[in-house]
Protein backbone atom coordinates (compact mmCIF):
# COMPACT_ATOMS: atom_id res chain seq x y z
CA UNK A 1 0.00 0.00 0.00
CA UNK A 2 1.07 3.54 -0.62
CA UNK A 3 1.55 5.66 2.48
CA UNK A 4 -1.48 7.84 1.63
CA UNK A 5 -3.71 4.77 1.29
CA UNK A 6 -2.38 3.50 4.60
CA UNK A 7 -3.11 6.90 6.15
CA UNK A 8 -6.70 6.53 4.88
CA UNK A 9 -6.98 3.12 6.57
CA UNK A 10 -5.69 4.58 9.83
CA UNK A 11 -8.04 7.57 9.70
CA UNK A 12 -11.01 5.31 8.96
CA UNK A 13 -10.55 3.69 12.38
CA UNK A 14 -11.91 6.83 14.07
CA UNK A 15 -14.99 7.09 11.81
CA UNK A 16 -18.09 5.21 12.97
CA UNK A 17 -19.26 2.65 10.39
CA UNK A 18 -22.48 3.55 8.57
CA UNK A 19 -24.14 0.37 9.90
CA UNK A 20 -23.56 1.58 13.46
CA UNK A 21 -25.10 4.95 12.64
CA UNK A 22 -28.10 3.31 10.92
CA UNK A 23 -28.69 1.21 14.02
CA UNK A 24 -29.75 4.42 15.79
CA UNK A 25 -30.79 6.60 12.85
CA UNK A 26 -32.24 4.14 10.30
CA UNK A 27 -32.90 6.49 7.38
CA UNK A 28 -29.55 8.25 7.57
CA UNK A 29 -26.57 8.58 5.30
CA UNK A 30 -23.06 9.97 5.56
CA UNK A 31 -21.67 12.32 2.95
CA UNK A 32 -17.95 12.35 3.59
CA UNK A 33 -15.91 13.68 0.70
CA UNK A 34 -12.42 14.68 1.81
CA UNK A 35 -10.64 17.14 -0.46
CA UNK A 36 -7.66 14.81 -0.46
CA UNK A 37 -7.71 11.07 0.27
CA UNK A 38 -7.53 11.92 3.98
CA UNK A 39 -8.70 15.10 5.68
CA UNK A 40 -9.08 17.13 8.85
CA UNK A 41 -12.88 16.75 8.71
CA UNK A 42 -14.36 13.85 10.64
CA UNK A 43 -17.58 12.62 12.15
CA UNK A 44 -17.92 10.90 15.50
CA UNK A 45 -20.55 8.95 17.42
CA UNK A 46 -20.77 7.45 20.88
CA UNK A 47 -23.55 5.85 22.90
CA UNK A 48 -23.62 6.50 26.62
CA UNK A 49 -25.76 5.22 29.44
CA UNK A 50 -26.60 8.03 31.81
CA UNK A 51 -26.93 6.54 35.28
CA UNK A 52 -29.91 7.43 37.45
CA UNK A 53 -29.41 10.50 39.62
CA UNK A 54 -31.09 11.73 42.80
CA UNK A 55 -34.00 13.19 40.79
CA UNK A 56 -34.76 10.05 38.81
CA UNK A 57 -34.45 6.29 39.16
CA UNK A 58 -34.38 5.86 35.40
CA UNK A 59 -31.19 5.44 33.43
CA UNK A 60 -31.12 6.93 29.95
CA UNK A 61 -29.50 5.73 26.77
CA UNK A 62 -27.95 8.67 24.98
CA UNK A 63 -26.45 9.05 21.54
CA UNK A 64 -23.81 11.69 20.89
CA UNK A 65 -23.10 12.61 17.28
CA UNK A 66 -20.54 15.16 16.13
CA UNK A 67 -19.32 16.63 12.87
CA UNK A 68 -15.96 18.36 13.19
CA UNK A 69 -13.54 20.33 11.07
CA UNK A 70 -10.00 20.32 12.38
CA UNK A 71 -7.16 22.42 11.08
CA UNK A 72 -5.40 21.22 7.97
CA UNK A 73 -5.90 19.18 4.84
CA UNK A 74 -4.35 15.95 3.71
CA UNK A 75 -2.14 13.96 6.03
CA UNK A 76 -1.54 16.77 8.59
CA UNK A 77 -5.30 17.36 8.83
CA UNK A 78 -5.93 13.63 9.20
CA UNK A 79 -3.42 13.44 12.05
CA UNK A 80 -5.11 16.35 13.80
CA UNK A 81 -8.53 14.71 13.30
CA UNK A 82 -7.27 11.58 15.06
CA UNK A 83 -6.01 13.63 18.01
CA UNK A 84 -9.33 15.51 18.20
CA UNK A 85 -11.44 12.35 17.89
CA UNK A 86 -9.49 10.66 20.67
CA UNK A 87 -9.93 13.80 22.80
CA UNK A 88 -13.71 13.51 22.26
CA UNK A 89 -13.58 9.87 23.35
CA UNK A 90 -11.62 10.87 26.44
CA UNK A 91 -14.03 13.71 27.32
CA UNK A 92 -16.97 11.30 27.26
CA UNK A 93 -15.41 8.13 28.65
CA UNK A 94 -12.83 9.33 31.14
CA UNK A 95 -14.40 12.62 32.25
CA UNK A 96 -17.99 11.32 31.81
CA UNK A 97 -19.17 14.51 30.13
CA UNK A 98 -22.38 14.29 28.09
CA UNK A 99 -23.41 17.92 27.55
CA UNK A 100 -22.38 18.94 24.01
CA UNK A 101 -20.95 22.34 24.95
CA UNK A 102 -18.98 20.88 27.86
CA UNK A 103 -17.63 18.10 25.63
CA UNK A 104 -16.31 20.70 23.20
CA UNK A 105 -14.80 22.73 26.05
CA UNK A 106 -13.01 19.65 27.40
CA UNK A 107 -11.86 18.61 23.92
CA UNK A 108 -10.37 22.06 23.37
CA UNK A 109 -8.61 21.82 26.74
CA UNK A 110 -7.22 18.34 25.97
CA UNK A 111 -6.07 19.26 22.45
CA UNK A 112 -4.47 22.52 23.60
CA UNK A 113 -2.65 20.60 26.33
CA UNK A 114 -1.45 17.96 23.84
CA UNK A 115 -0.22 20.49 21.31
CA UNK A 116 1.28 22.85 23.90
CA UNK A 117 3.83 20.16 24.73
CA UNK A 118 5.64 21.50 21.68
CA UNK A 119 5.23 25.11 22.90
CA UNK A 120 3.23 26.07 19.83
CA UNK A 121 0.03 28.04 19.60
CA UNK A 122 -2.87 26.16 18.12
CA UNK A 123 -6.46 26.31 17.00
CA UNK A 124 -6.87 22.69 16.03
CA UNK A 125 -10.67 22.33 15.98
CA UNK A 126 -12.07 25.15 13.87
CA UNK A 127 -15.73 24.09 13.88
CA UNK A 128 -17.68 21.38 15.63
CA UNK A 129 -21.33 20.49 15.92
CA UNK A 130 -22.41 18.01 18.62
CA UNK A 131 -25.94 16.68 19.10
CA UNK A 132 -27.10 14.80 22.18
CA UNK A 133 -30.04 12.51 21.42
CA UNK A 134 -31.98 10.69 24.14
CA UNK A 135 -32.81 7.20 22.85
CA UNK A 136 -35.35 6.58 25.65
CA UNK A 137 -37.89 9.26 24.82
CA UNK A 138 -39.08 11.45 22.03
CA UNK A 139 -40.34 14.45 23.94
CA UNK A 140 -40.60 17.66 21.89
CA UNK A 141 -39.39 20.02 24.63
CA UNK A 142 -36.51 17.66 25.49
CA UNK A 143 -35.52 17.33 21.82
CA UNK A 144 -35.51 21.12 21.44
CA UNK A 145 -33.00 21.30 24.31
CA UNK A 146 -30.95 18.45 22.85
CA UNK A 147 -30.88 20.05 19.41
CA UNK A 148 -30.24 23.58 20.62
CA UNK A 149 -26.83 23.47 19.00
CA UNK A 150 -28.53 23.19 15.61
CA UNK A 151 -29.17 26.93 15.87
CA UNK A 152 -25.46 27.39 15.21
CA UNK A 153 -26.24 26.35 11.64
CA UNK A 154 -28.80 29.15 11.30
CA UNK A 155 -32.04 27.33 12.14
CA UNK A 156 -34.75 29.25 13.98
CA UNK A 157 -36.76 27.93 16.97
CA UNK A 158 -39.85 27.24 14.86
CA UNK A 159 -37.75 25.32 12.30
CA UNK A 160 -36.25 23.15 15.04
CA UNK A 161 -39.74 22.55 16.49
CA UNK A 162 -41.13 21.61 13.05
CA UNK A 163 -38.21 19.21 12.50
CA UNK A 164 -38.91 17.51 15.83
CA UNK A 165 -42.66 17.30 15.16
CA UNK A 166 -41.98 15.72 11.73
CA UNK A 167 -39.50 13.35 13.37
CA UNK A 168 -42.13 12.28 15.91
CA UNK A 169 -44.71 11.70 13.17
CA UNK A 170 -42.24 9.60 11.20
CA UNK A 171 -41.28 7.61 14.31
CA UNK A 172 -44.98 7.09 15.10
CA UNK A 173 -45.66 5.84 11.60
CA UNK A 174 -42.61 3.56 11.67
CA UNK A 175 -43.66 2.21 15.06
CA UNK A 176 -47.24 1.42 13.97
CA UNK A 177 -46.12 -0.27 10.74
CA UNK A 178 -43.82 -2.71 12.61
Amino acid sequence: LSSIEYAKRIQSTILPPLNDIKQYIPNSFVLYLPKDIVAGDFYWMKTVEKKPDINSNISENLLLIAVCDSTGHGVPGALVSIVCSKAMDKAVKEFEIIEPSLILDKVAEIVIEDFSKNNKENDEIKDAFVVLYNLNNVNVSERIRELSTIKVLGFYDNEVTMYILRENIIRSEEHTSE
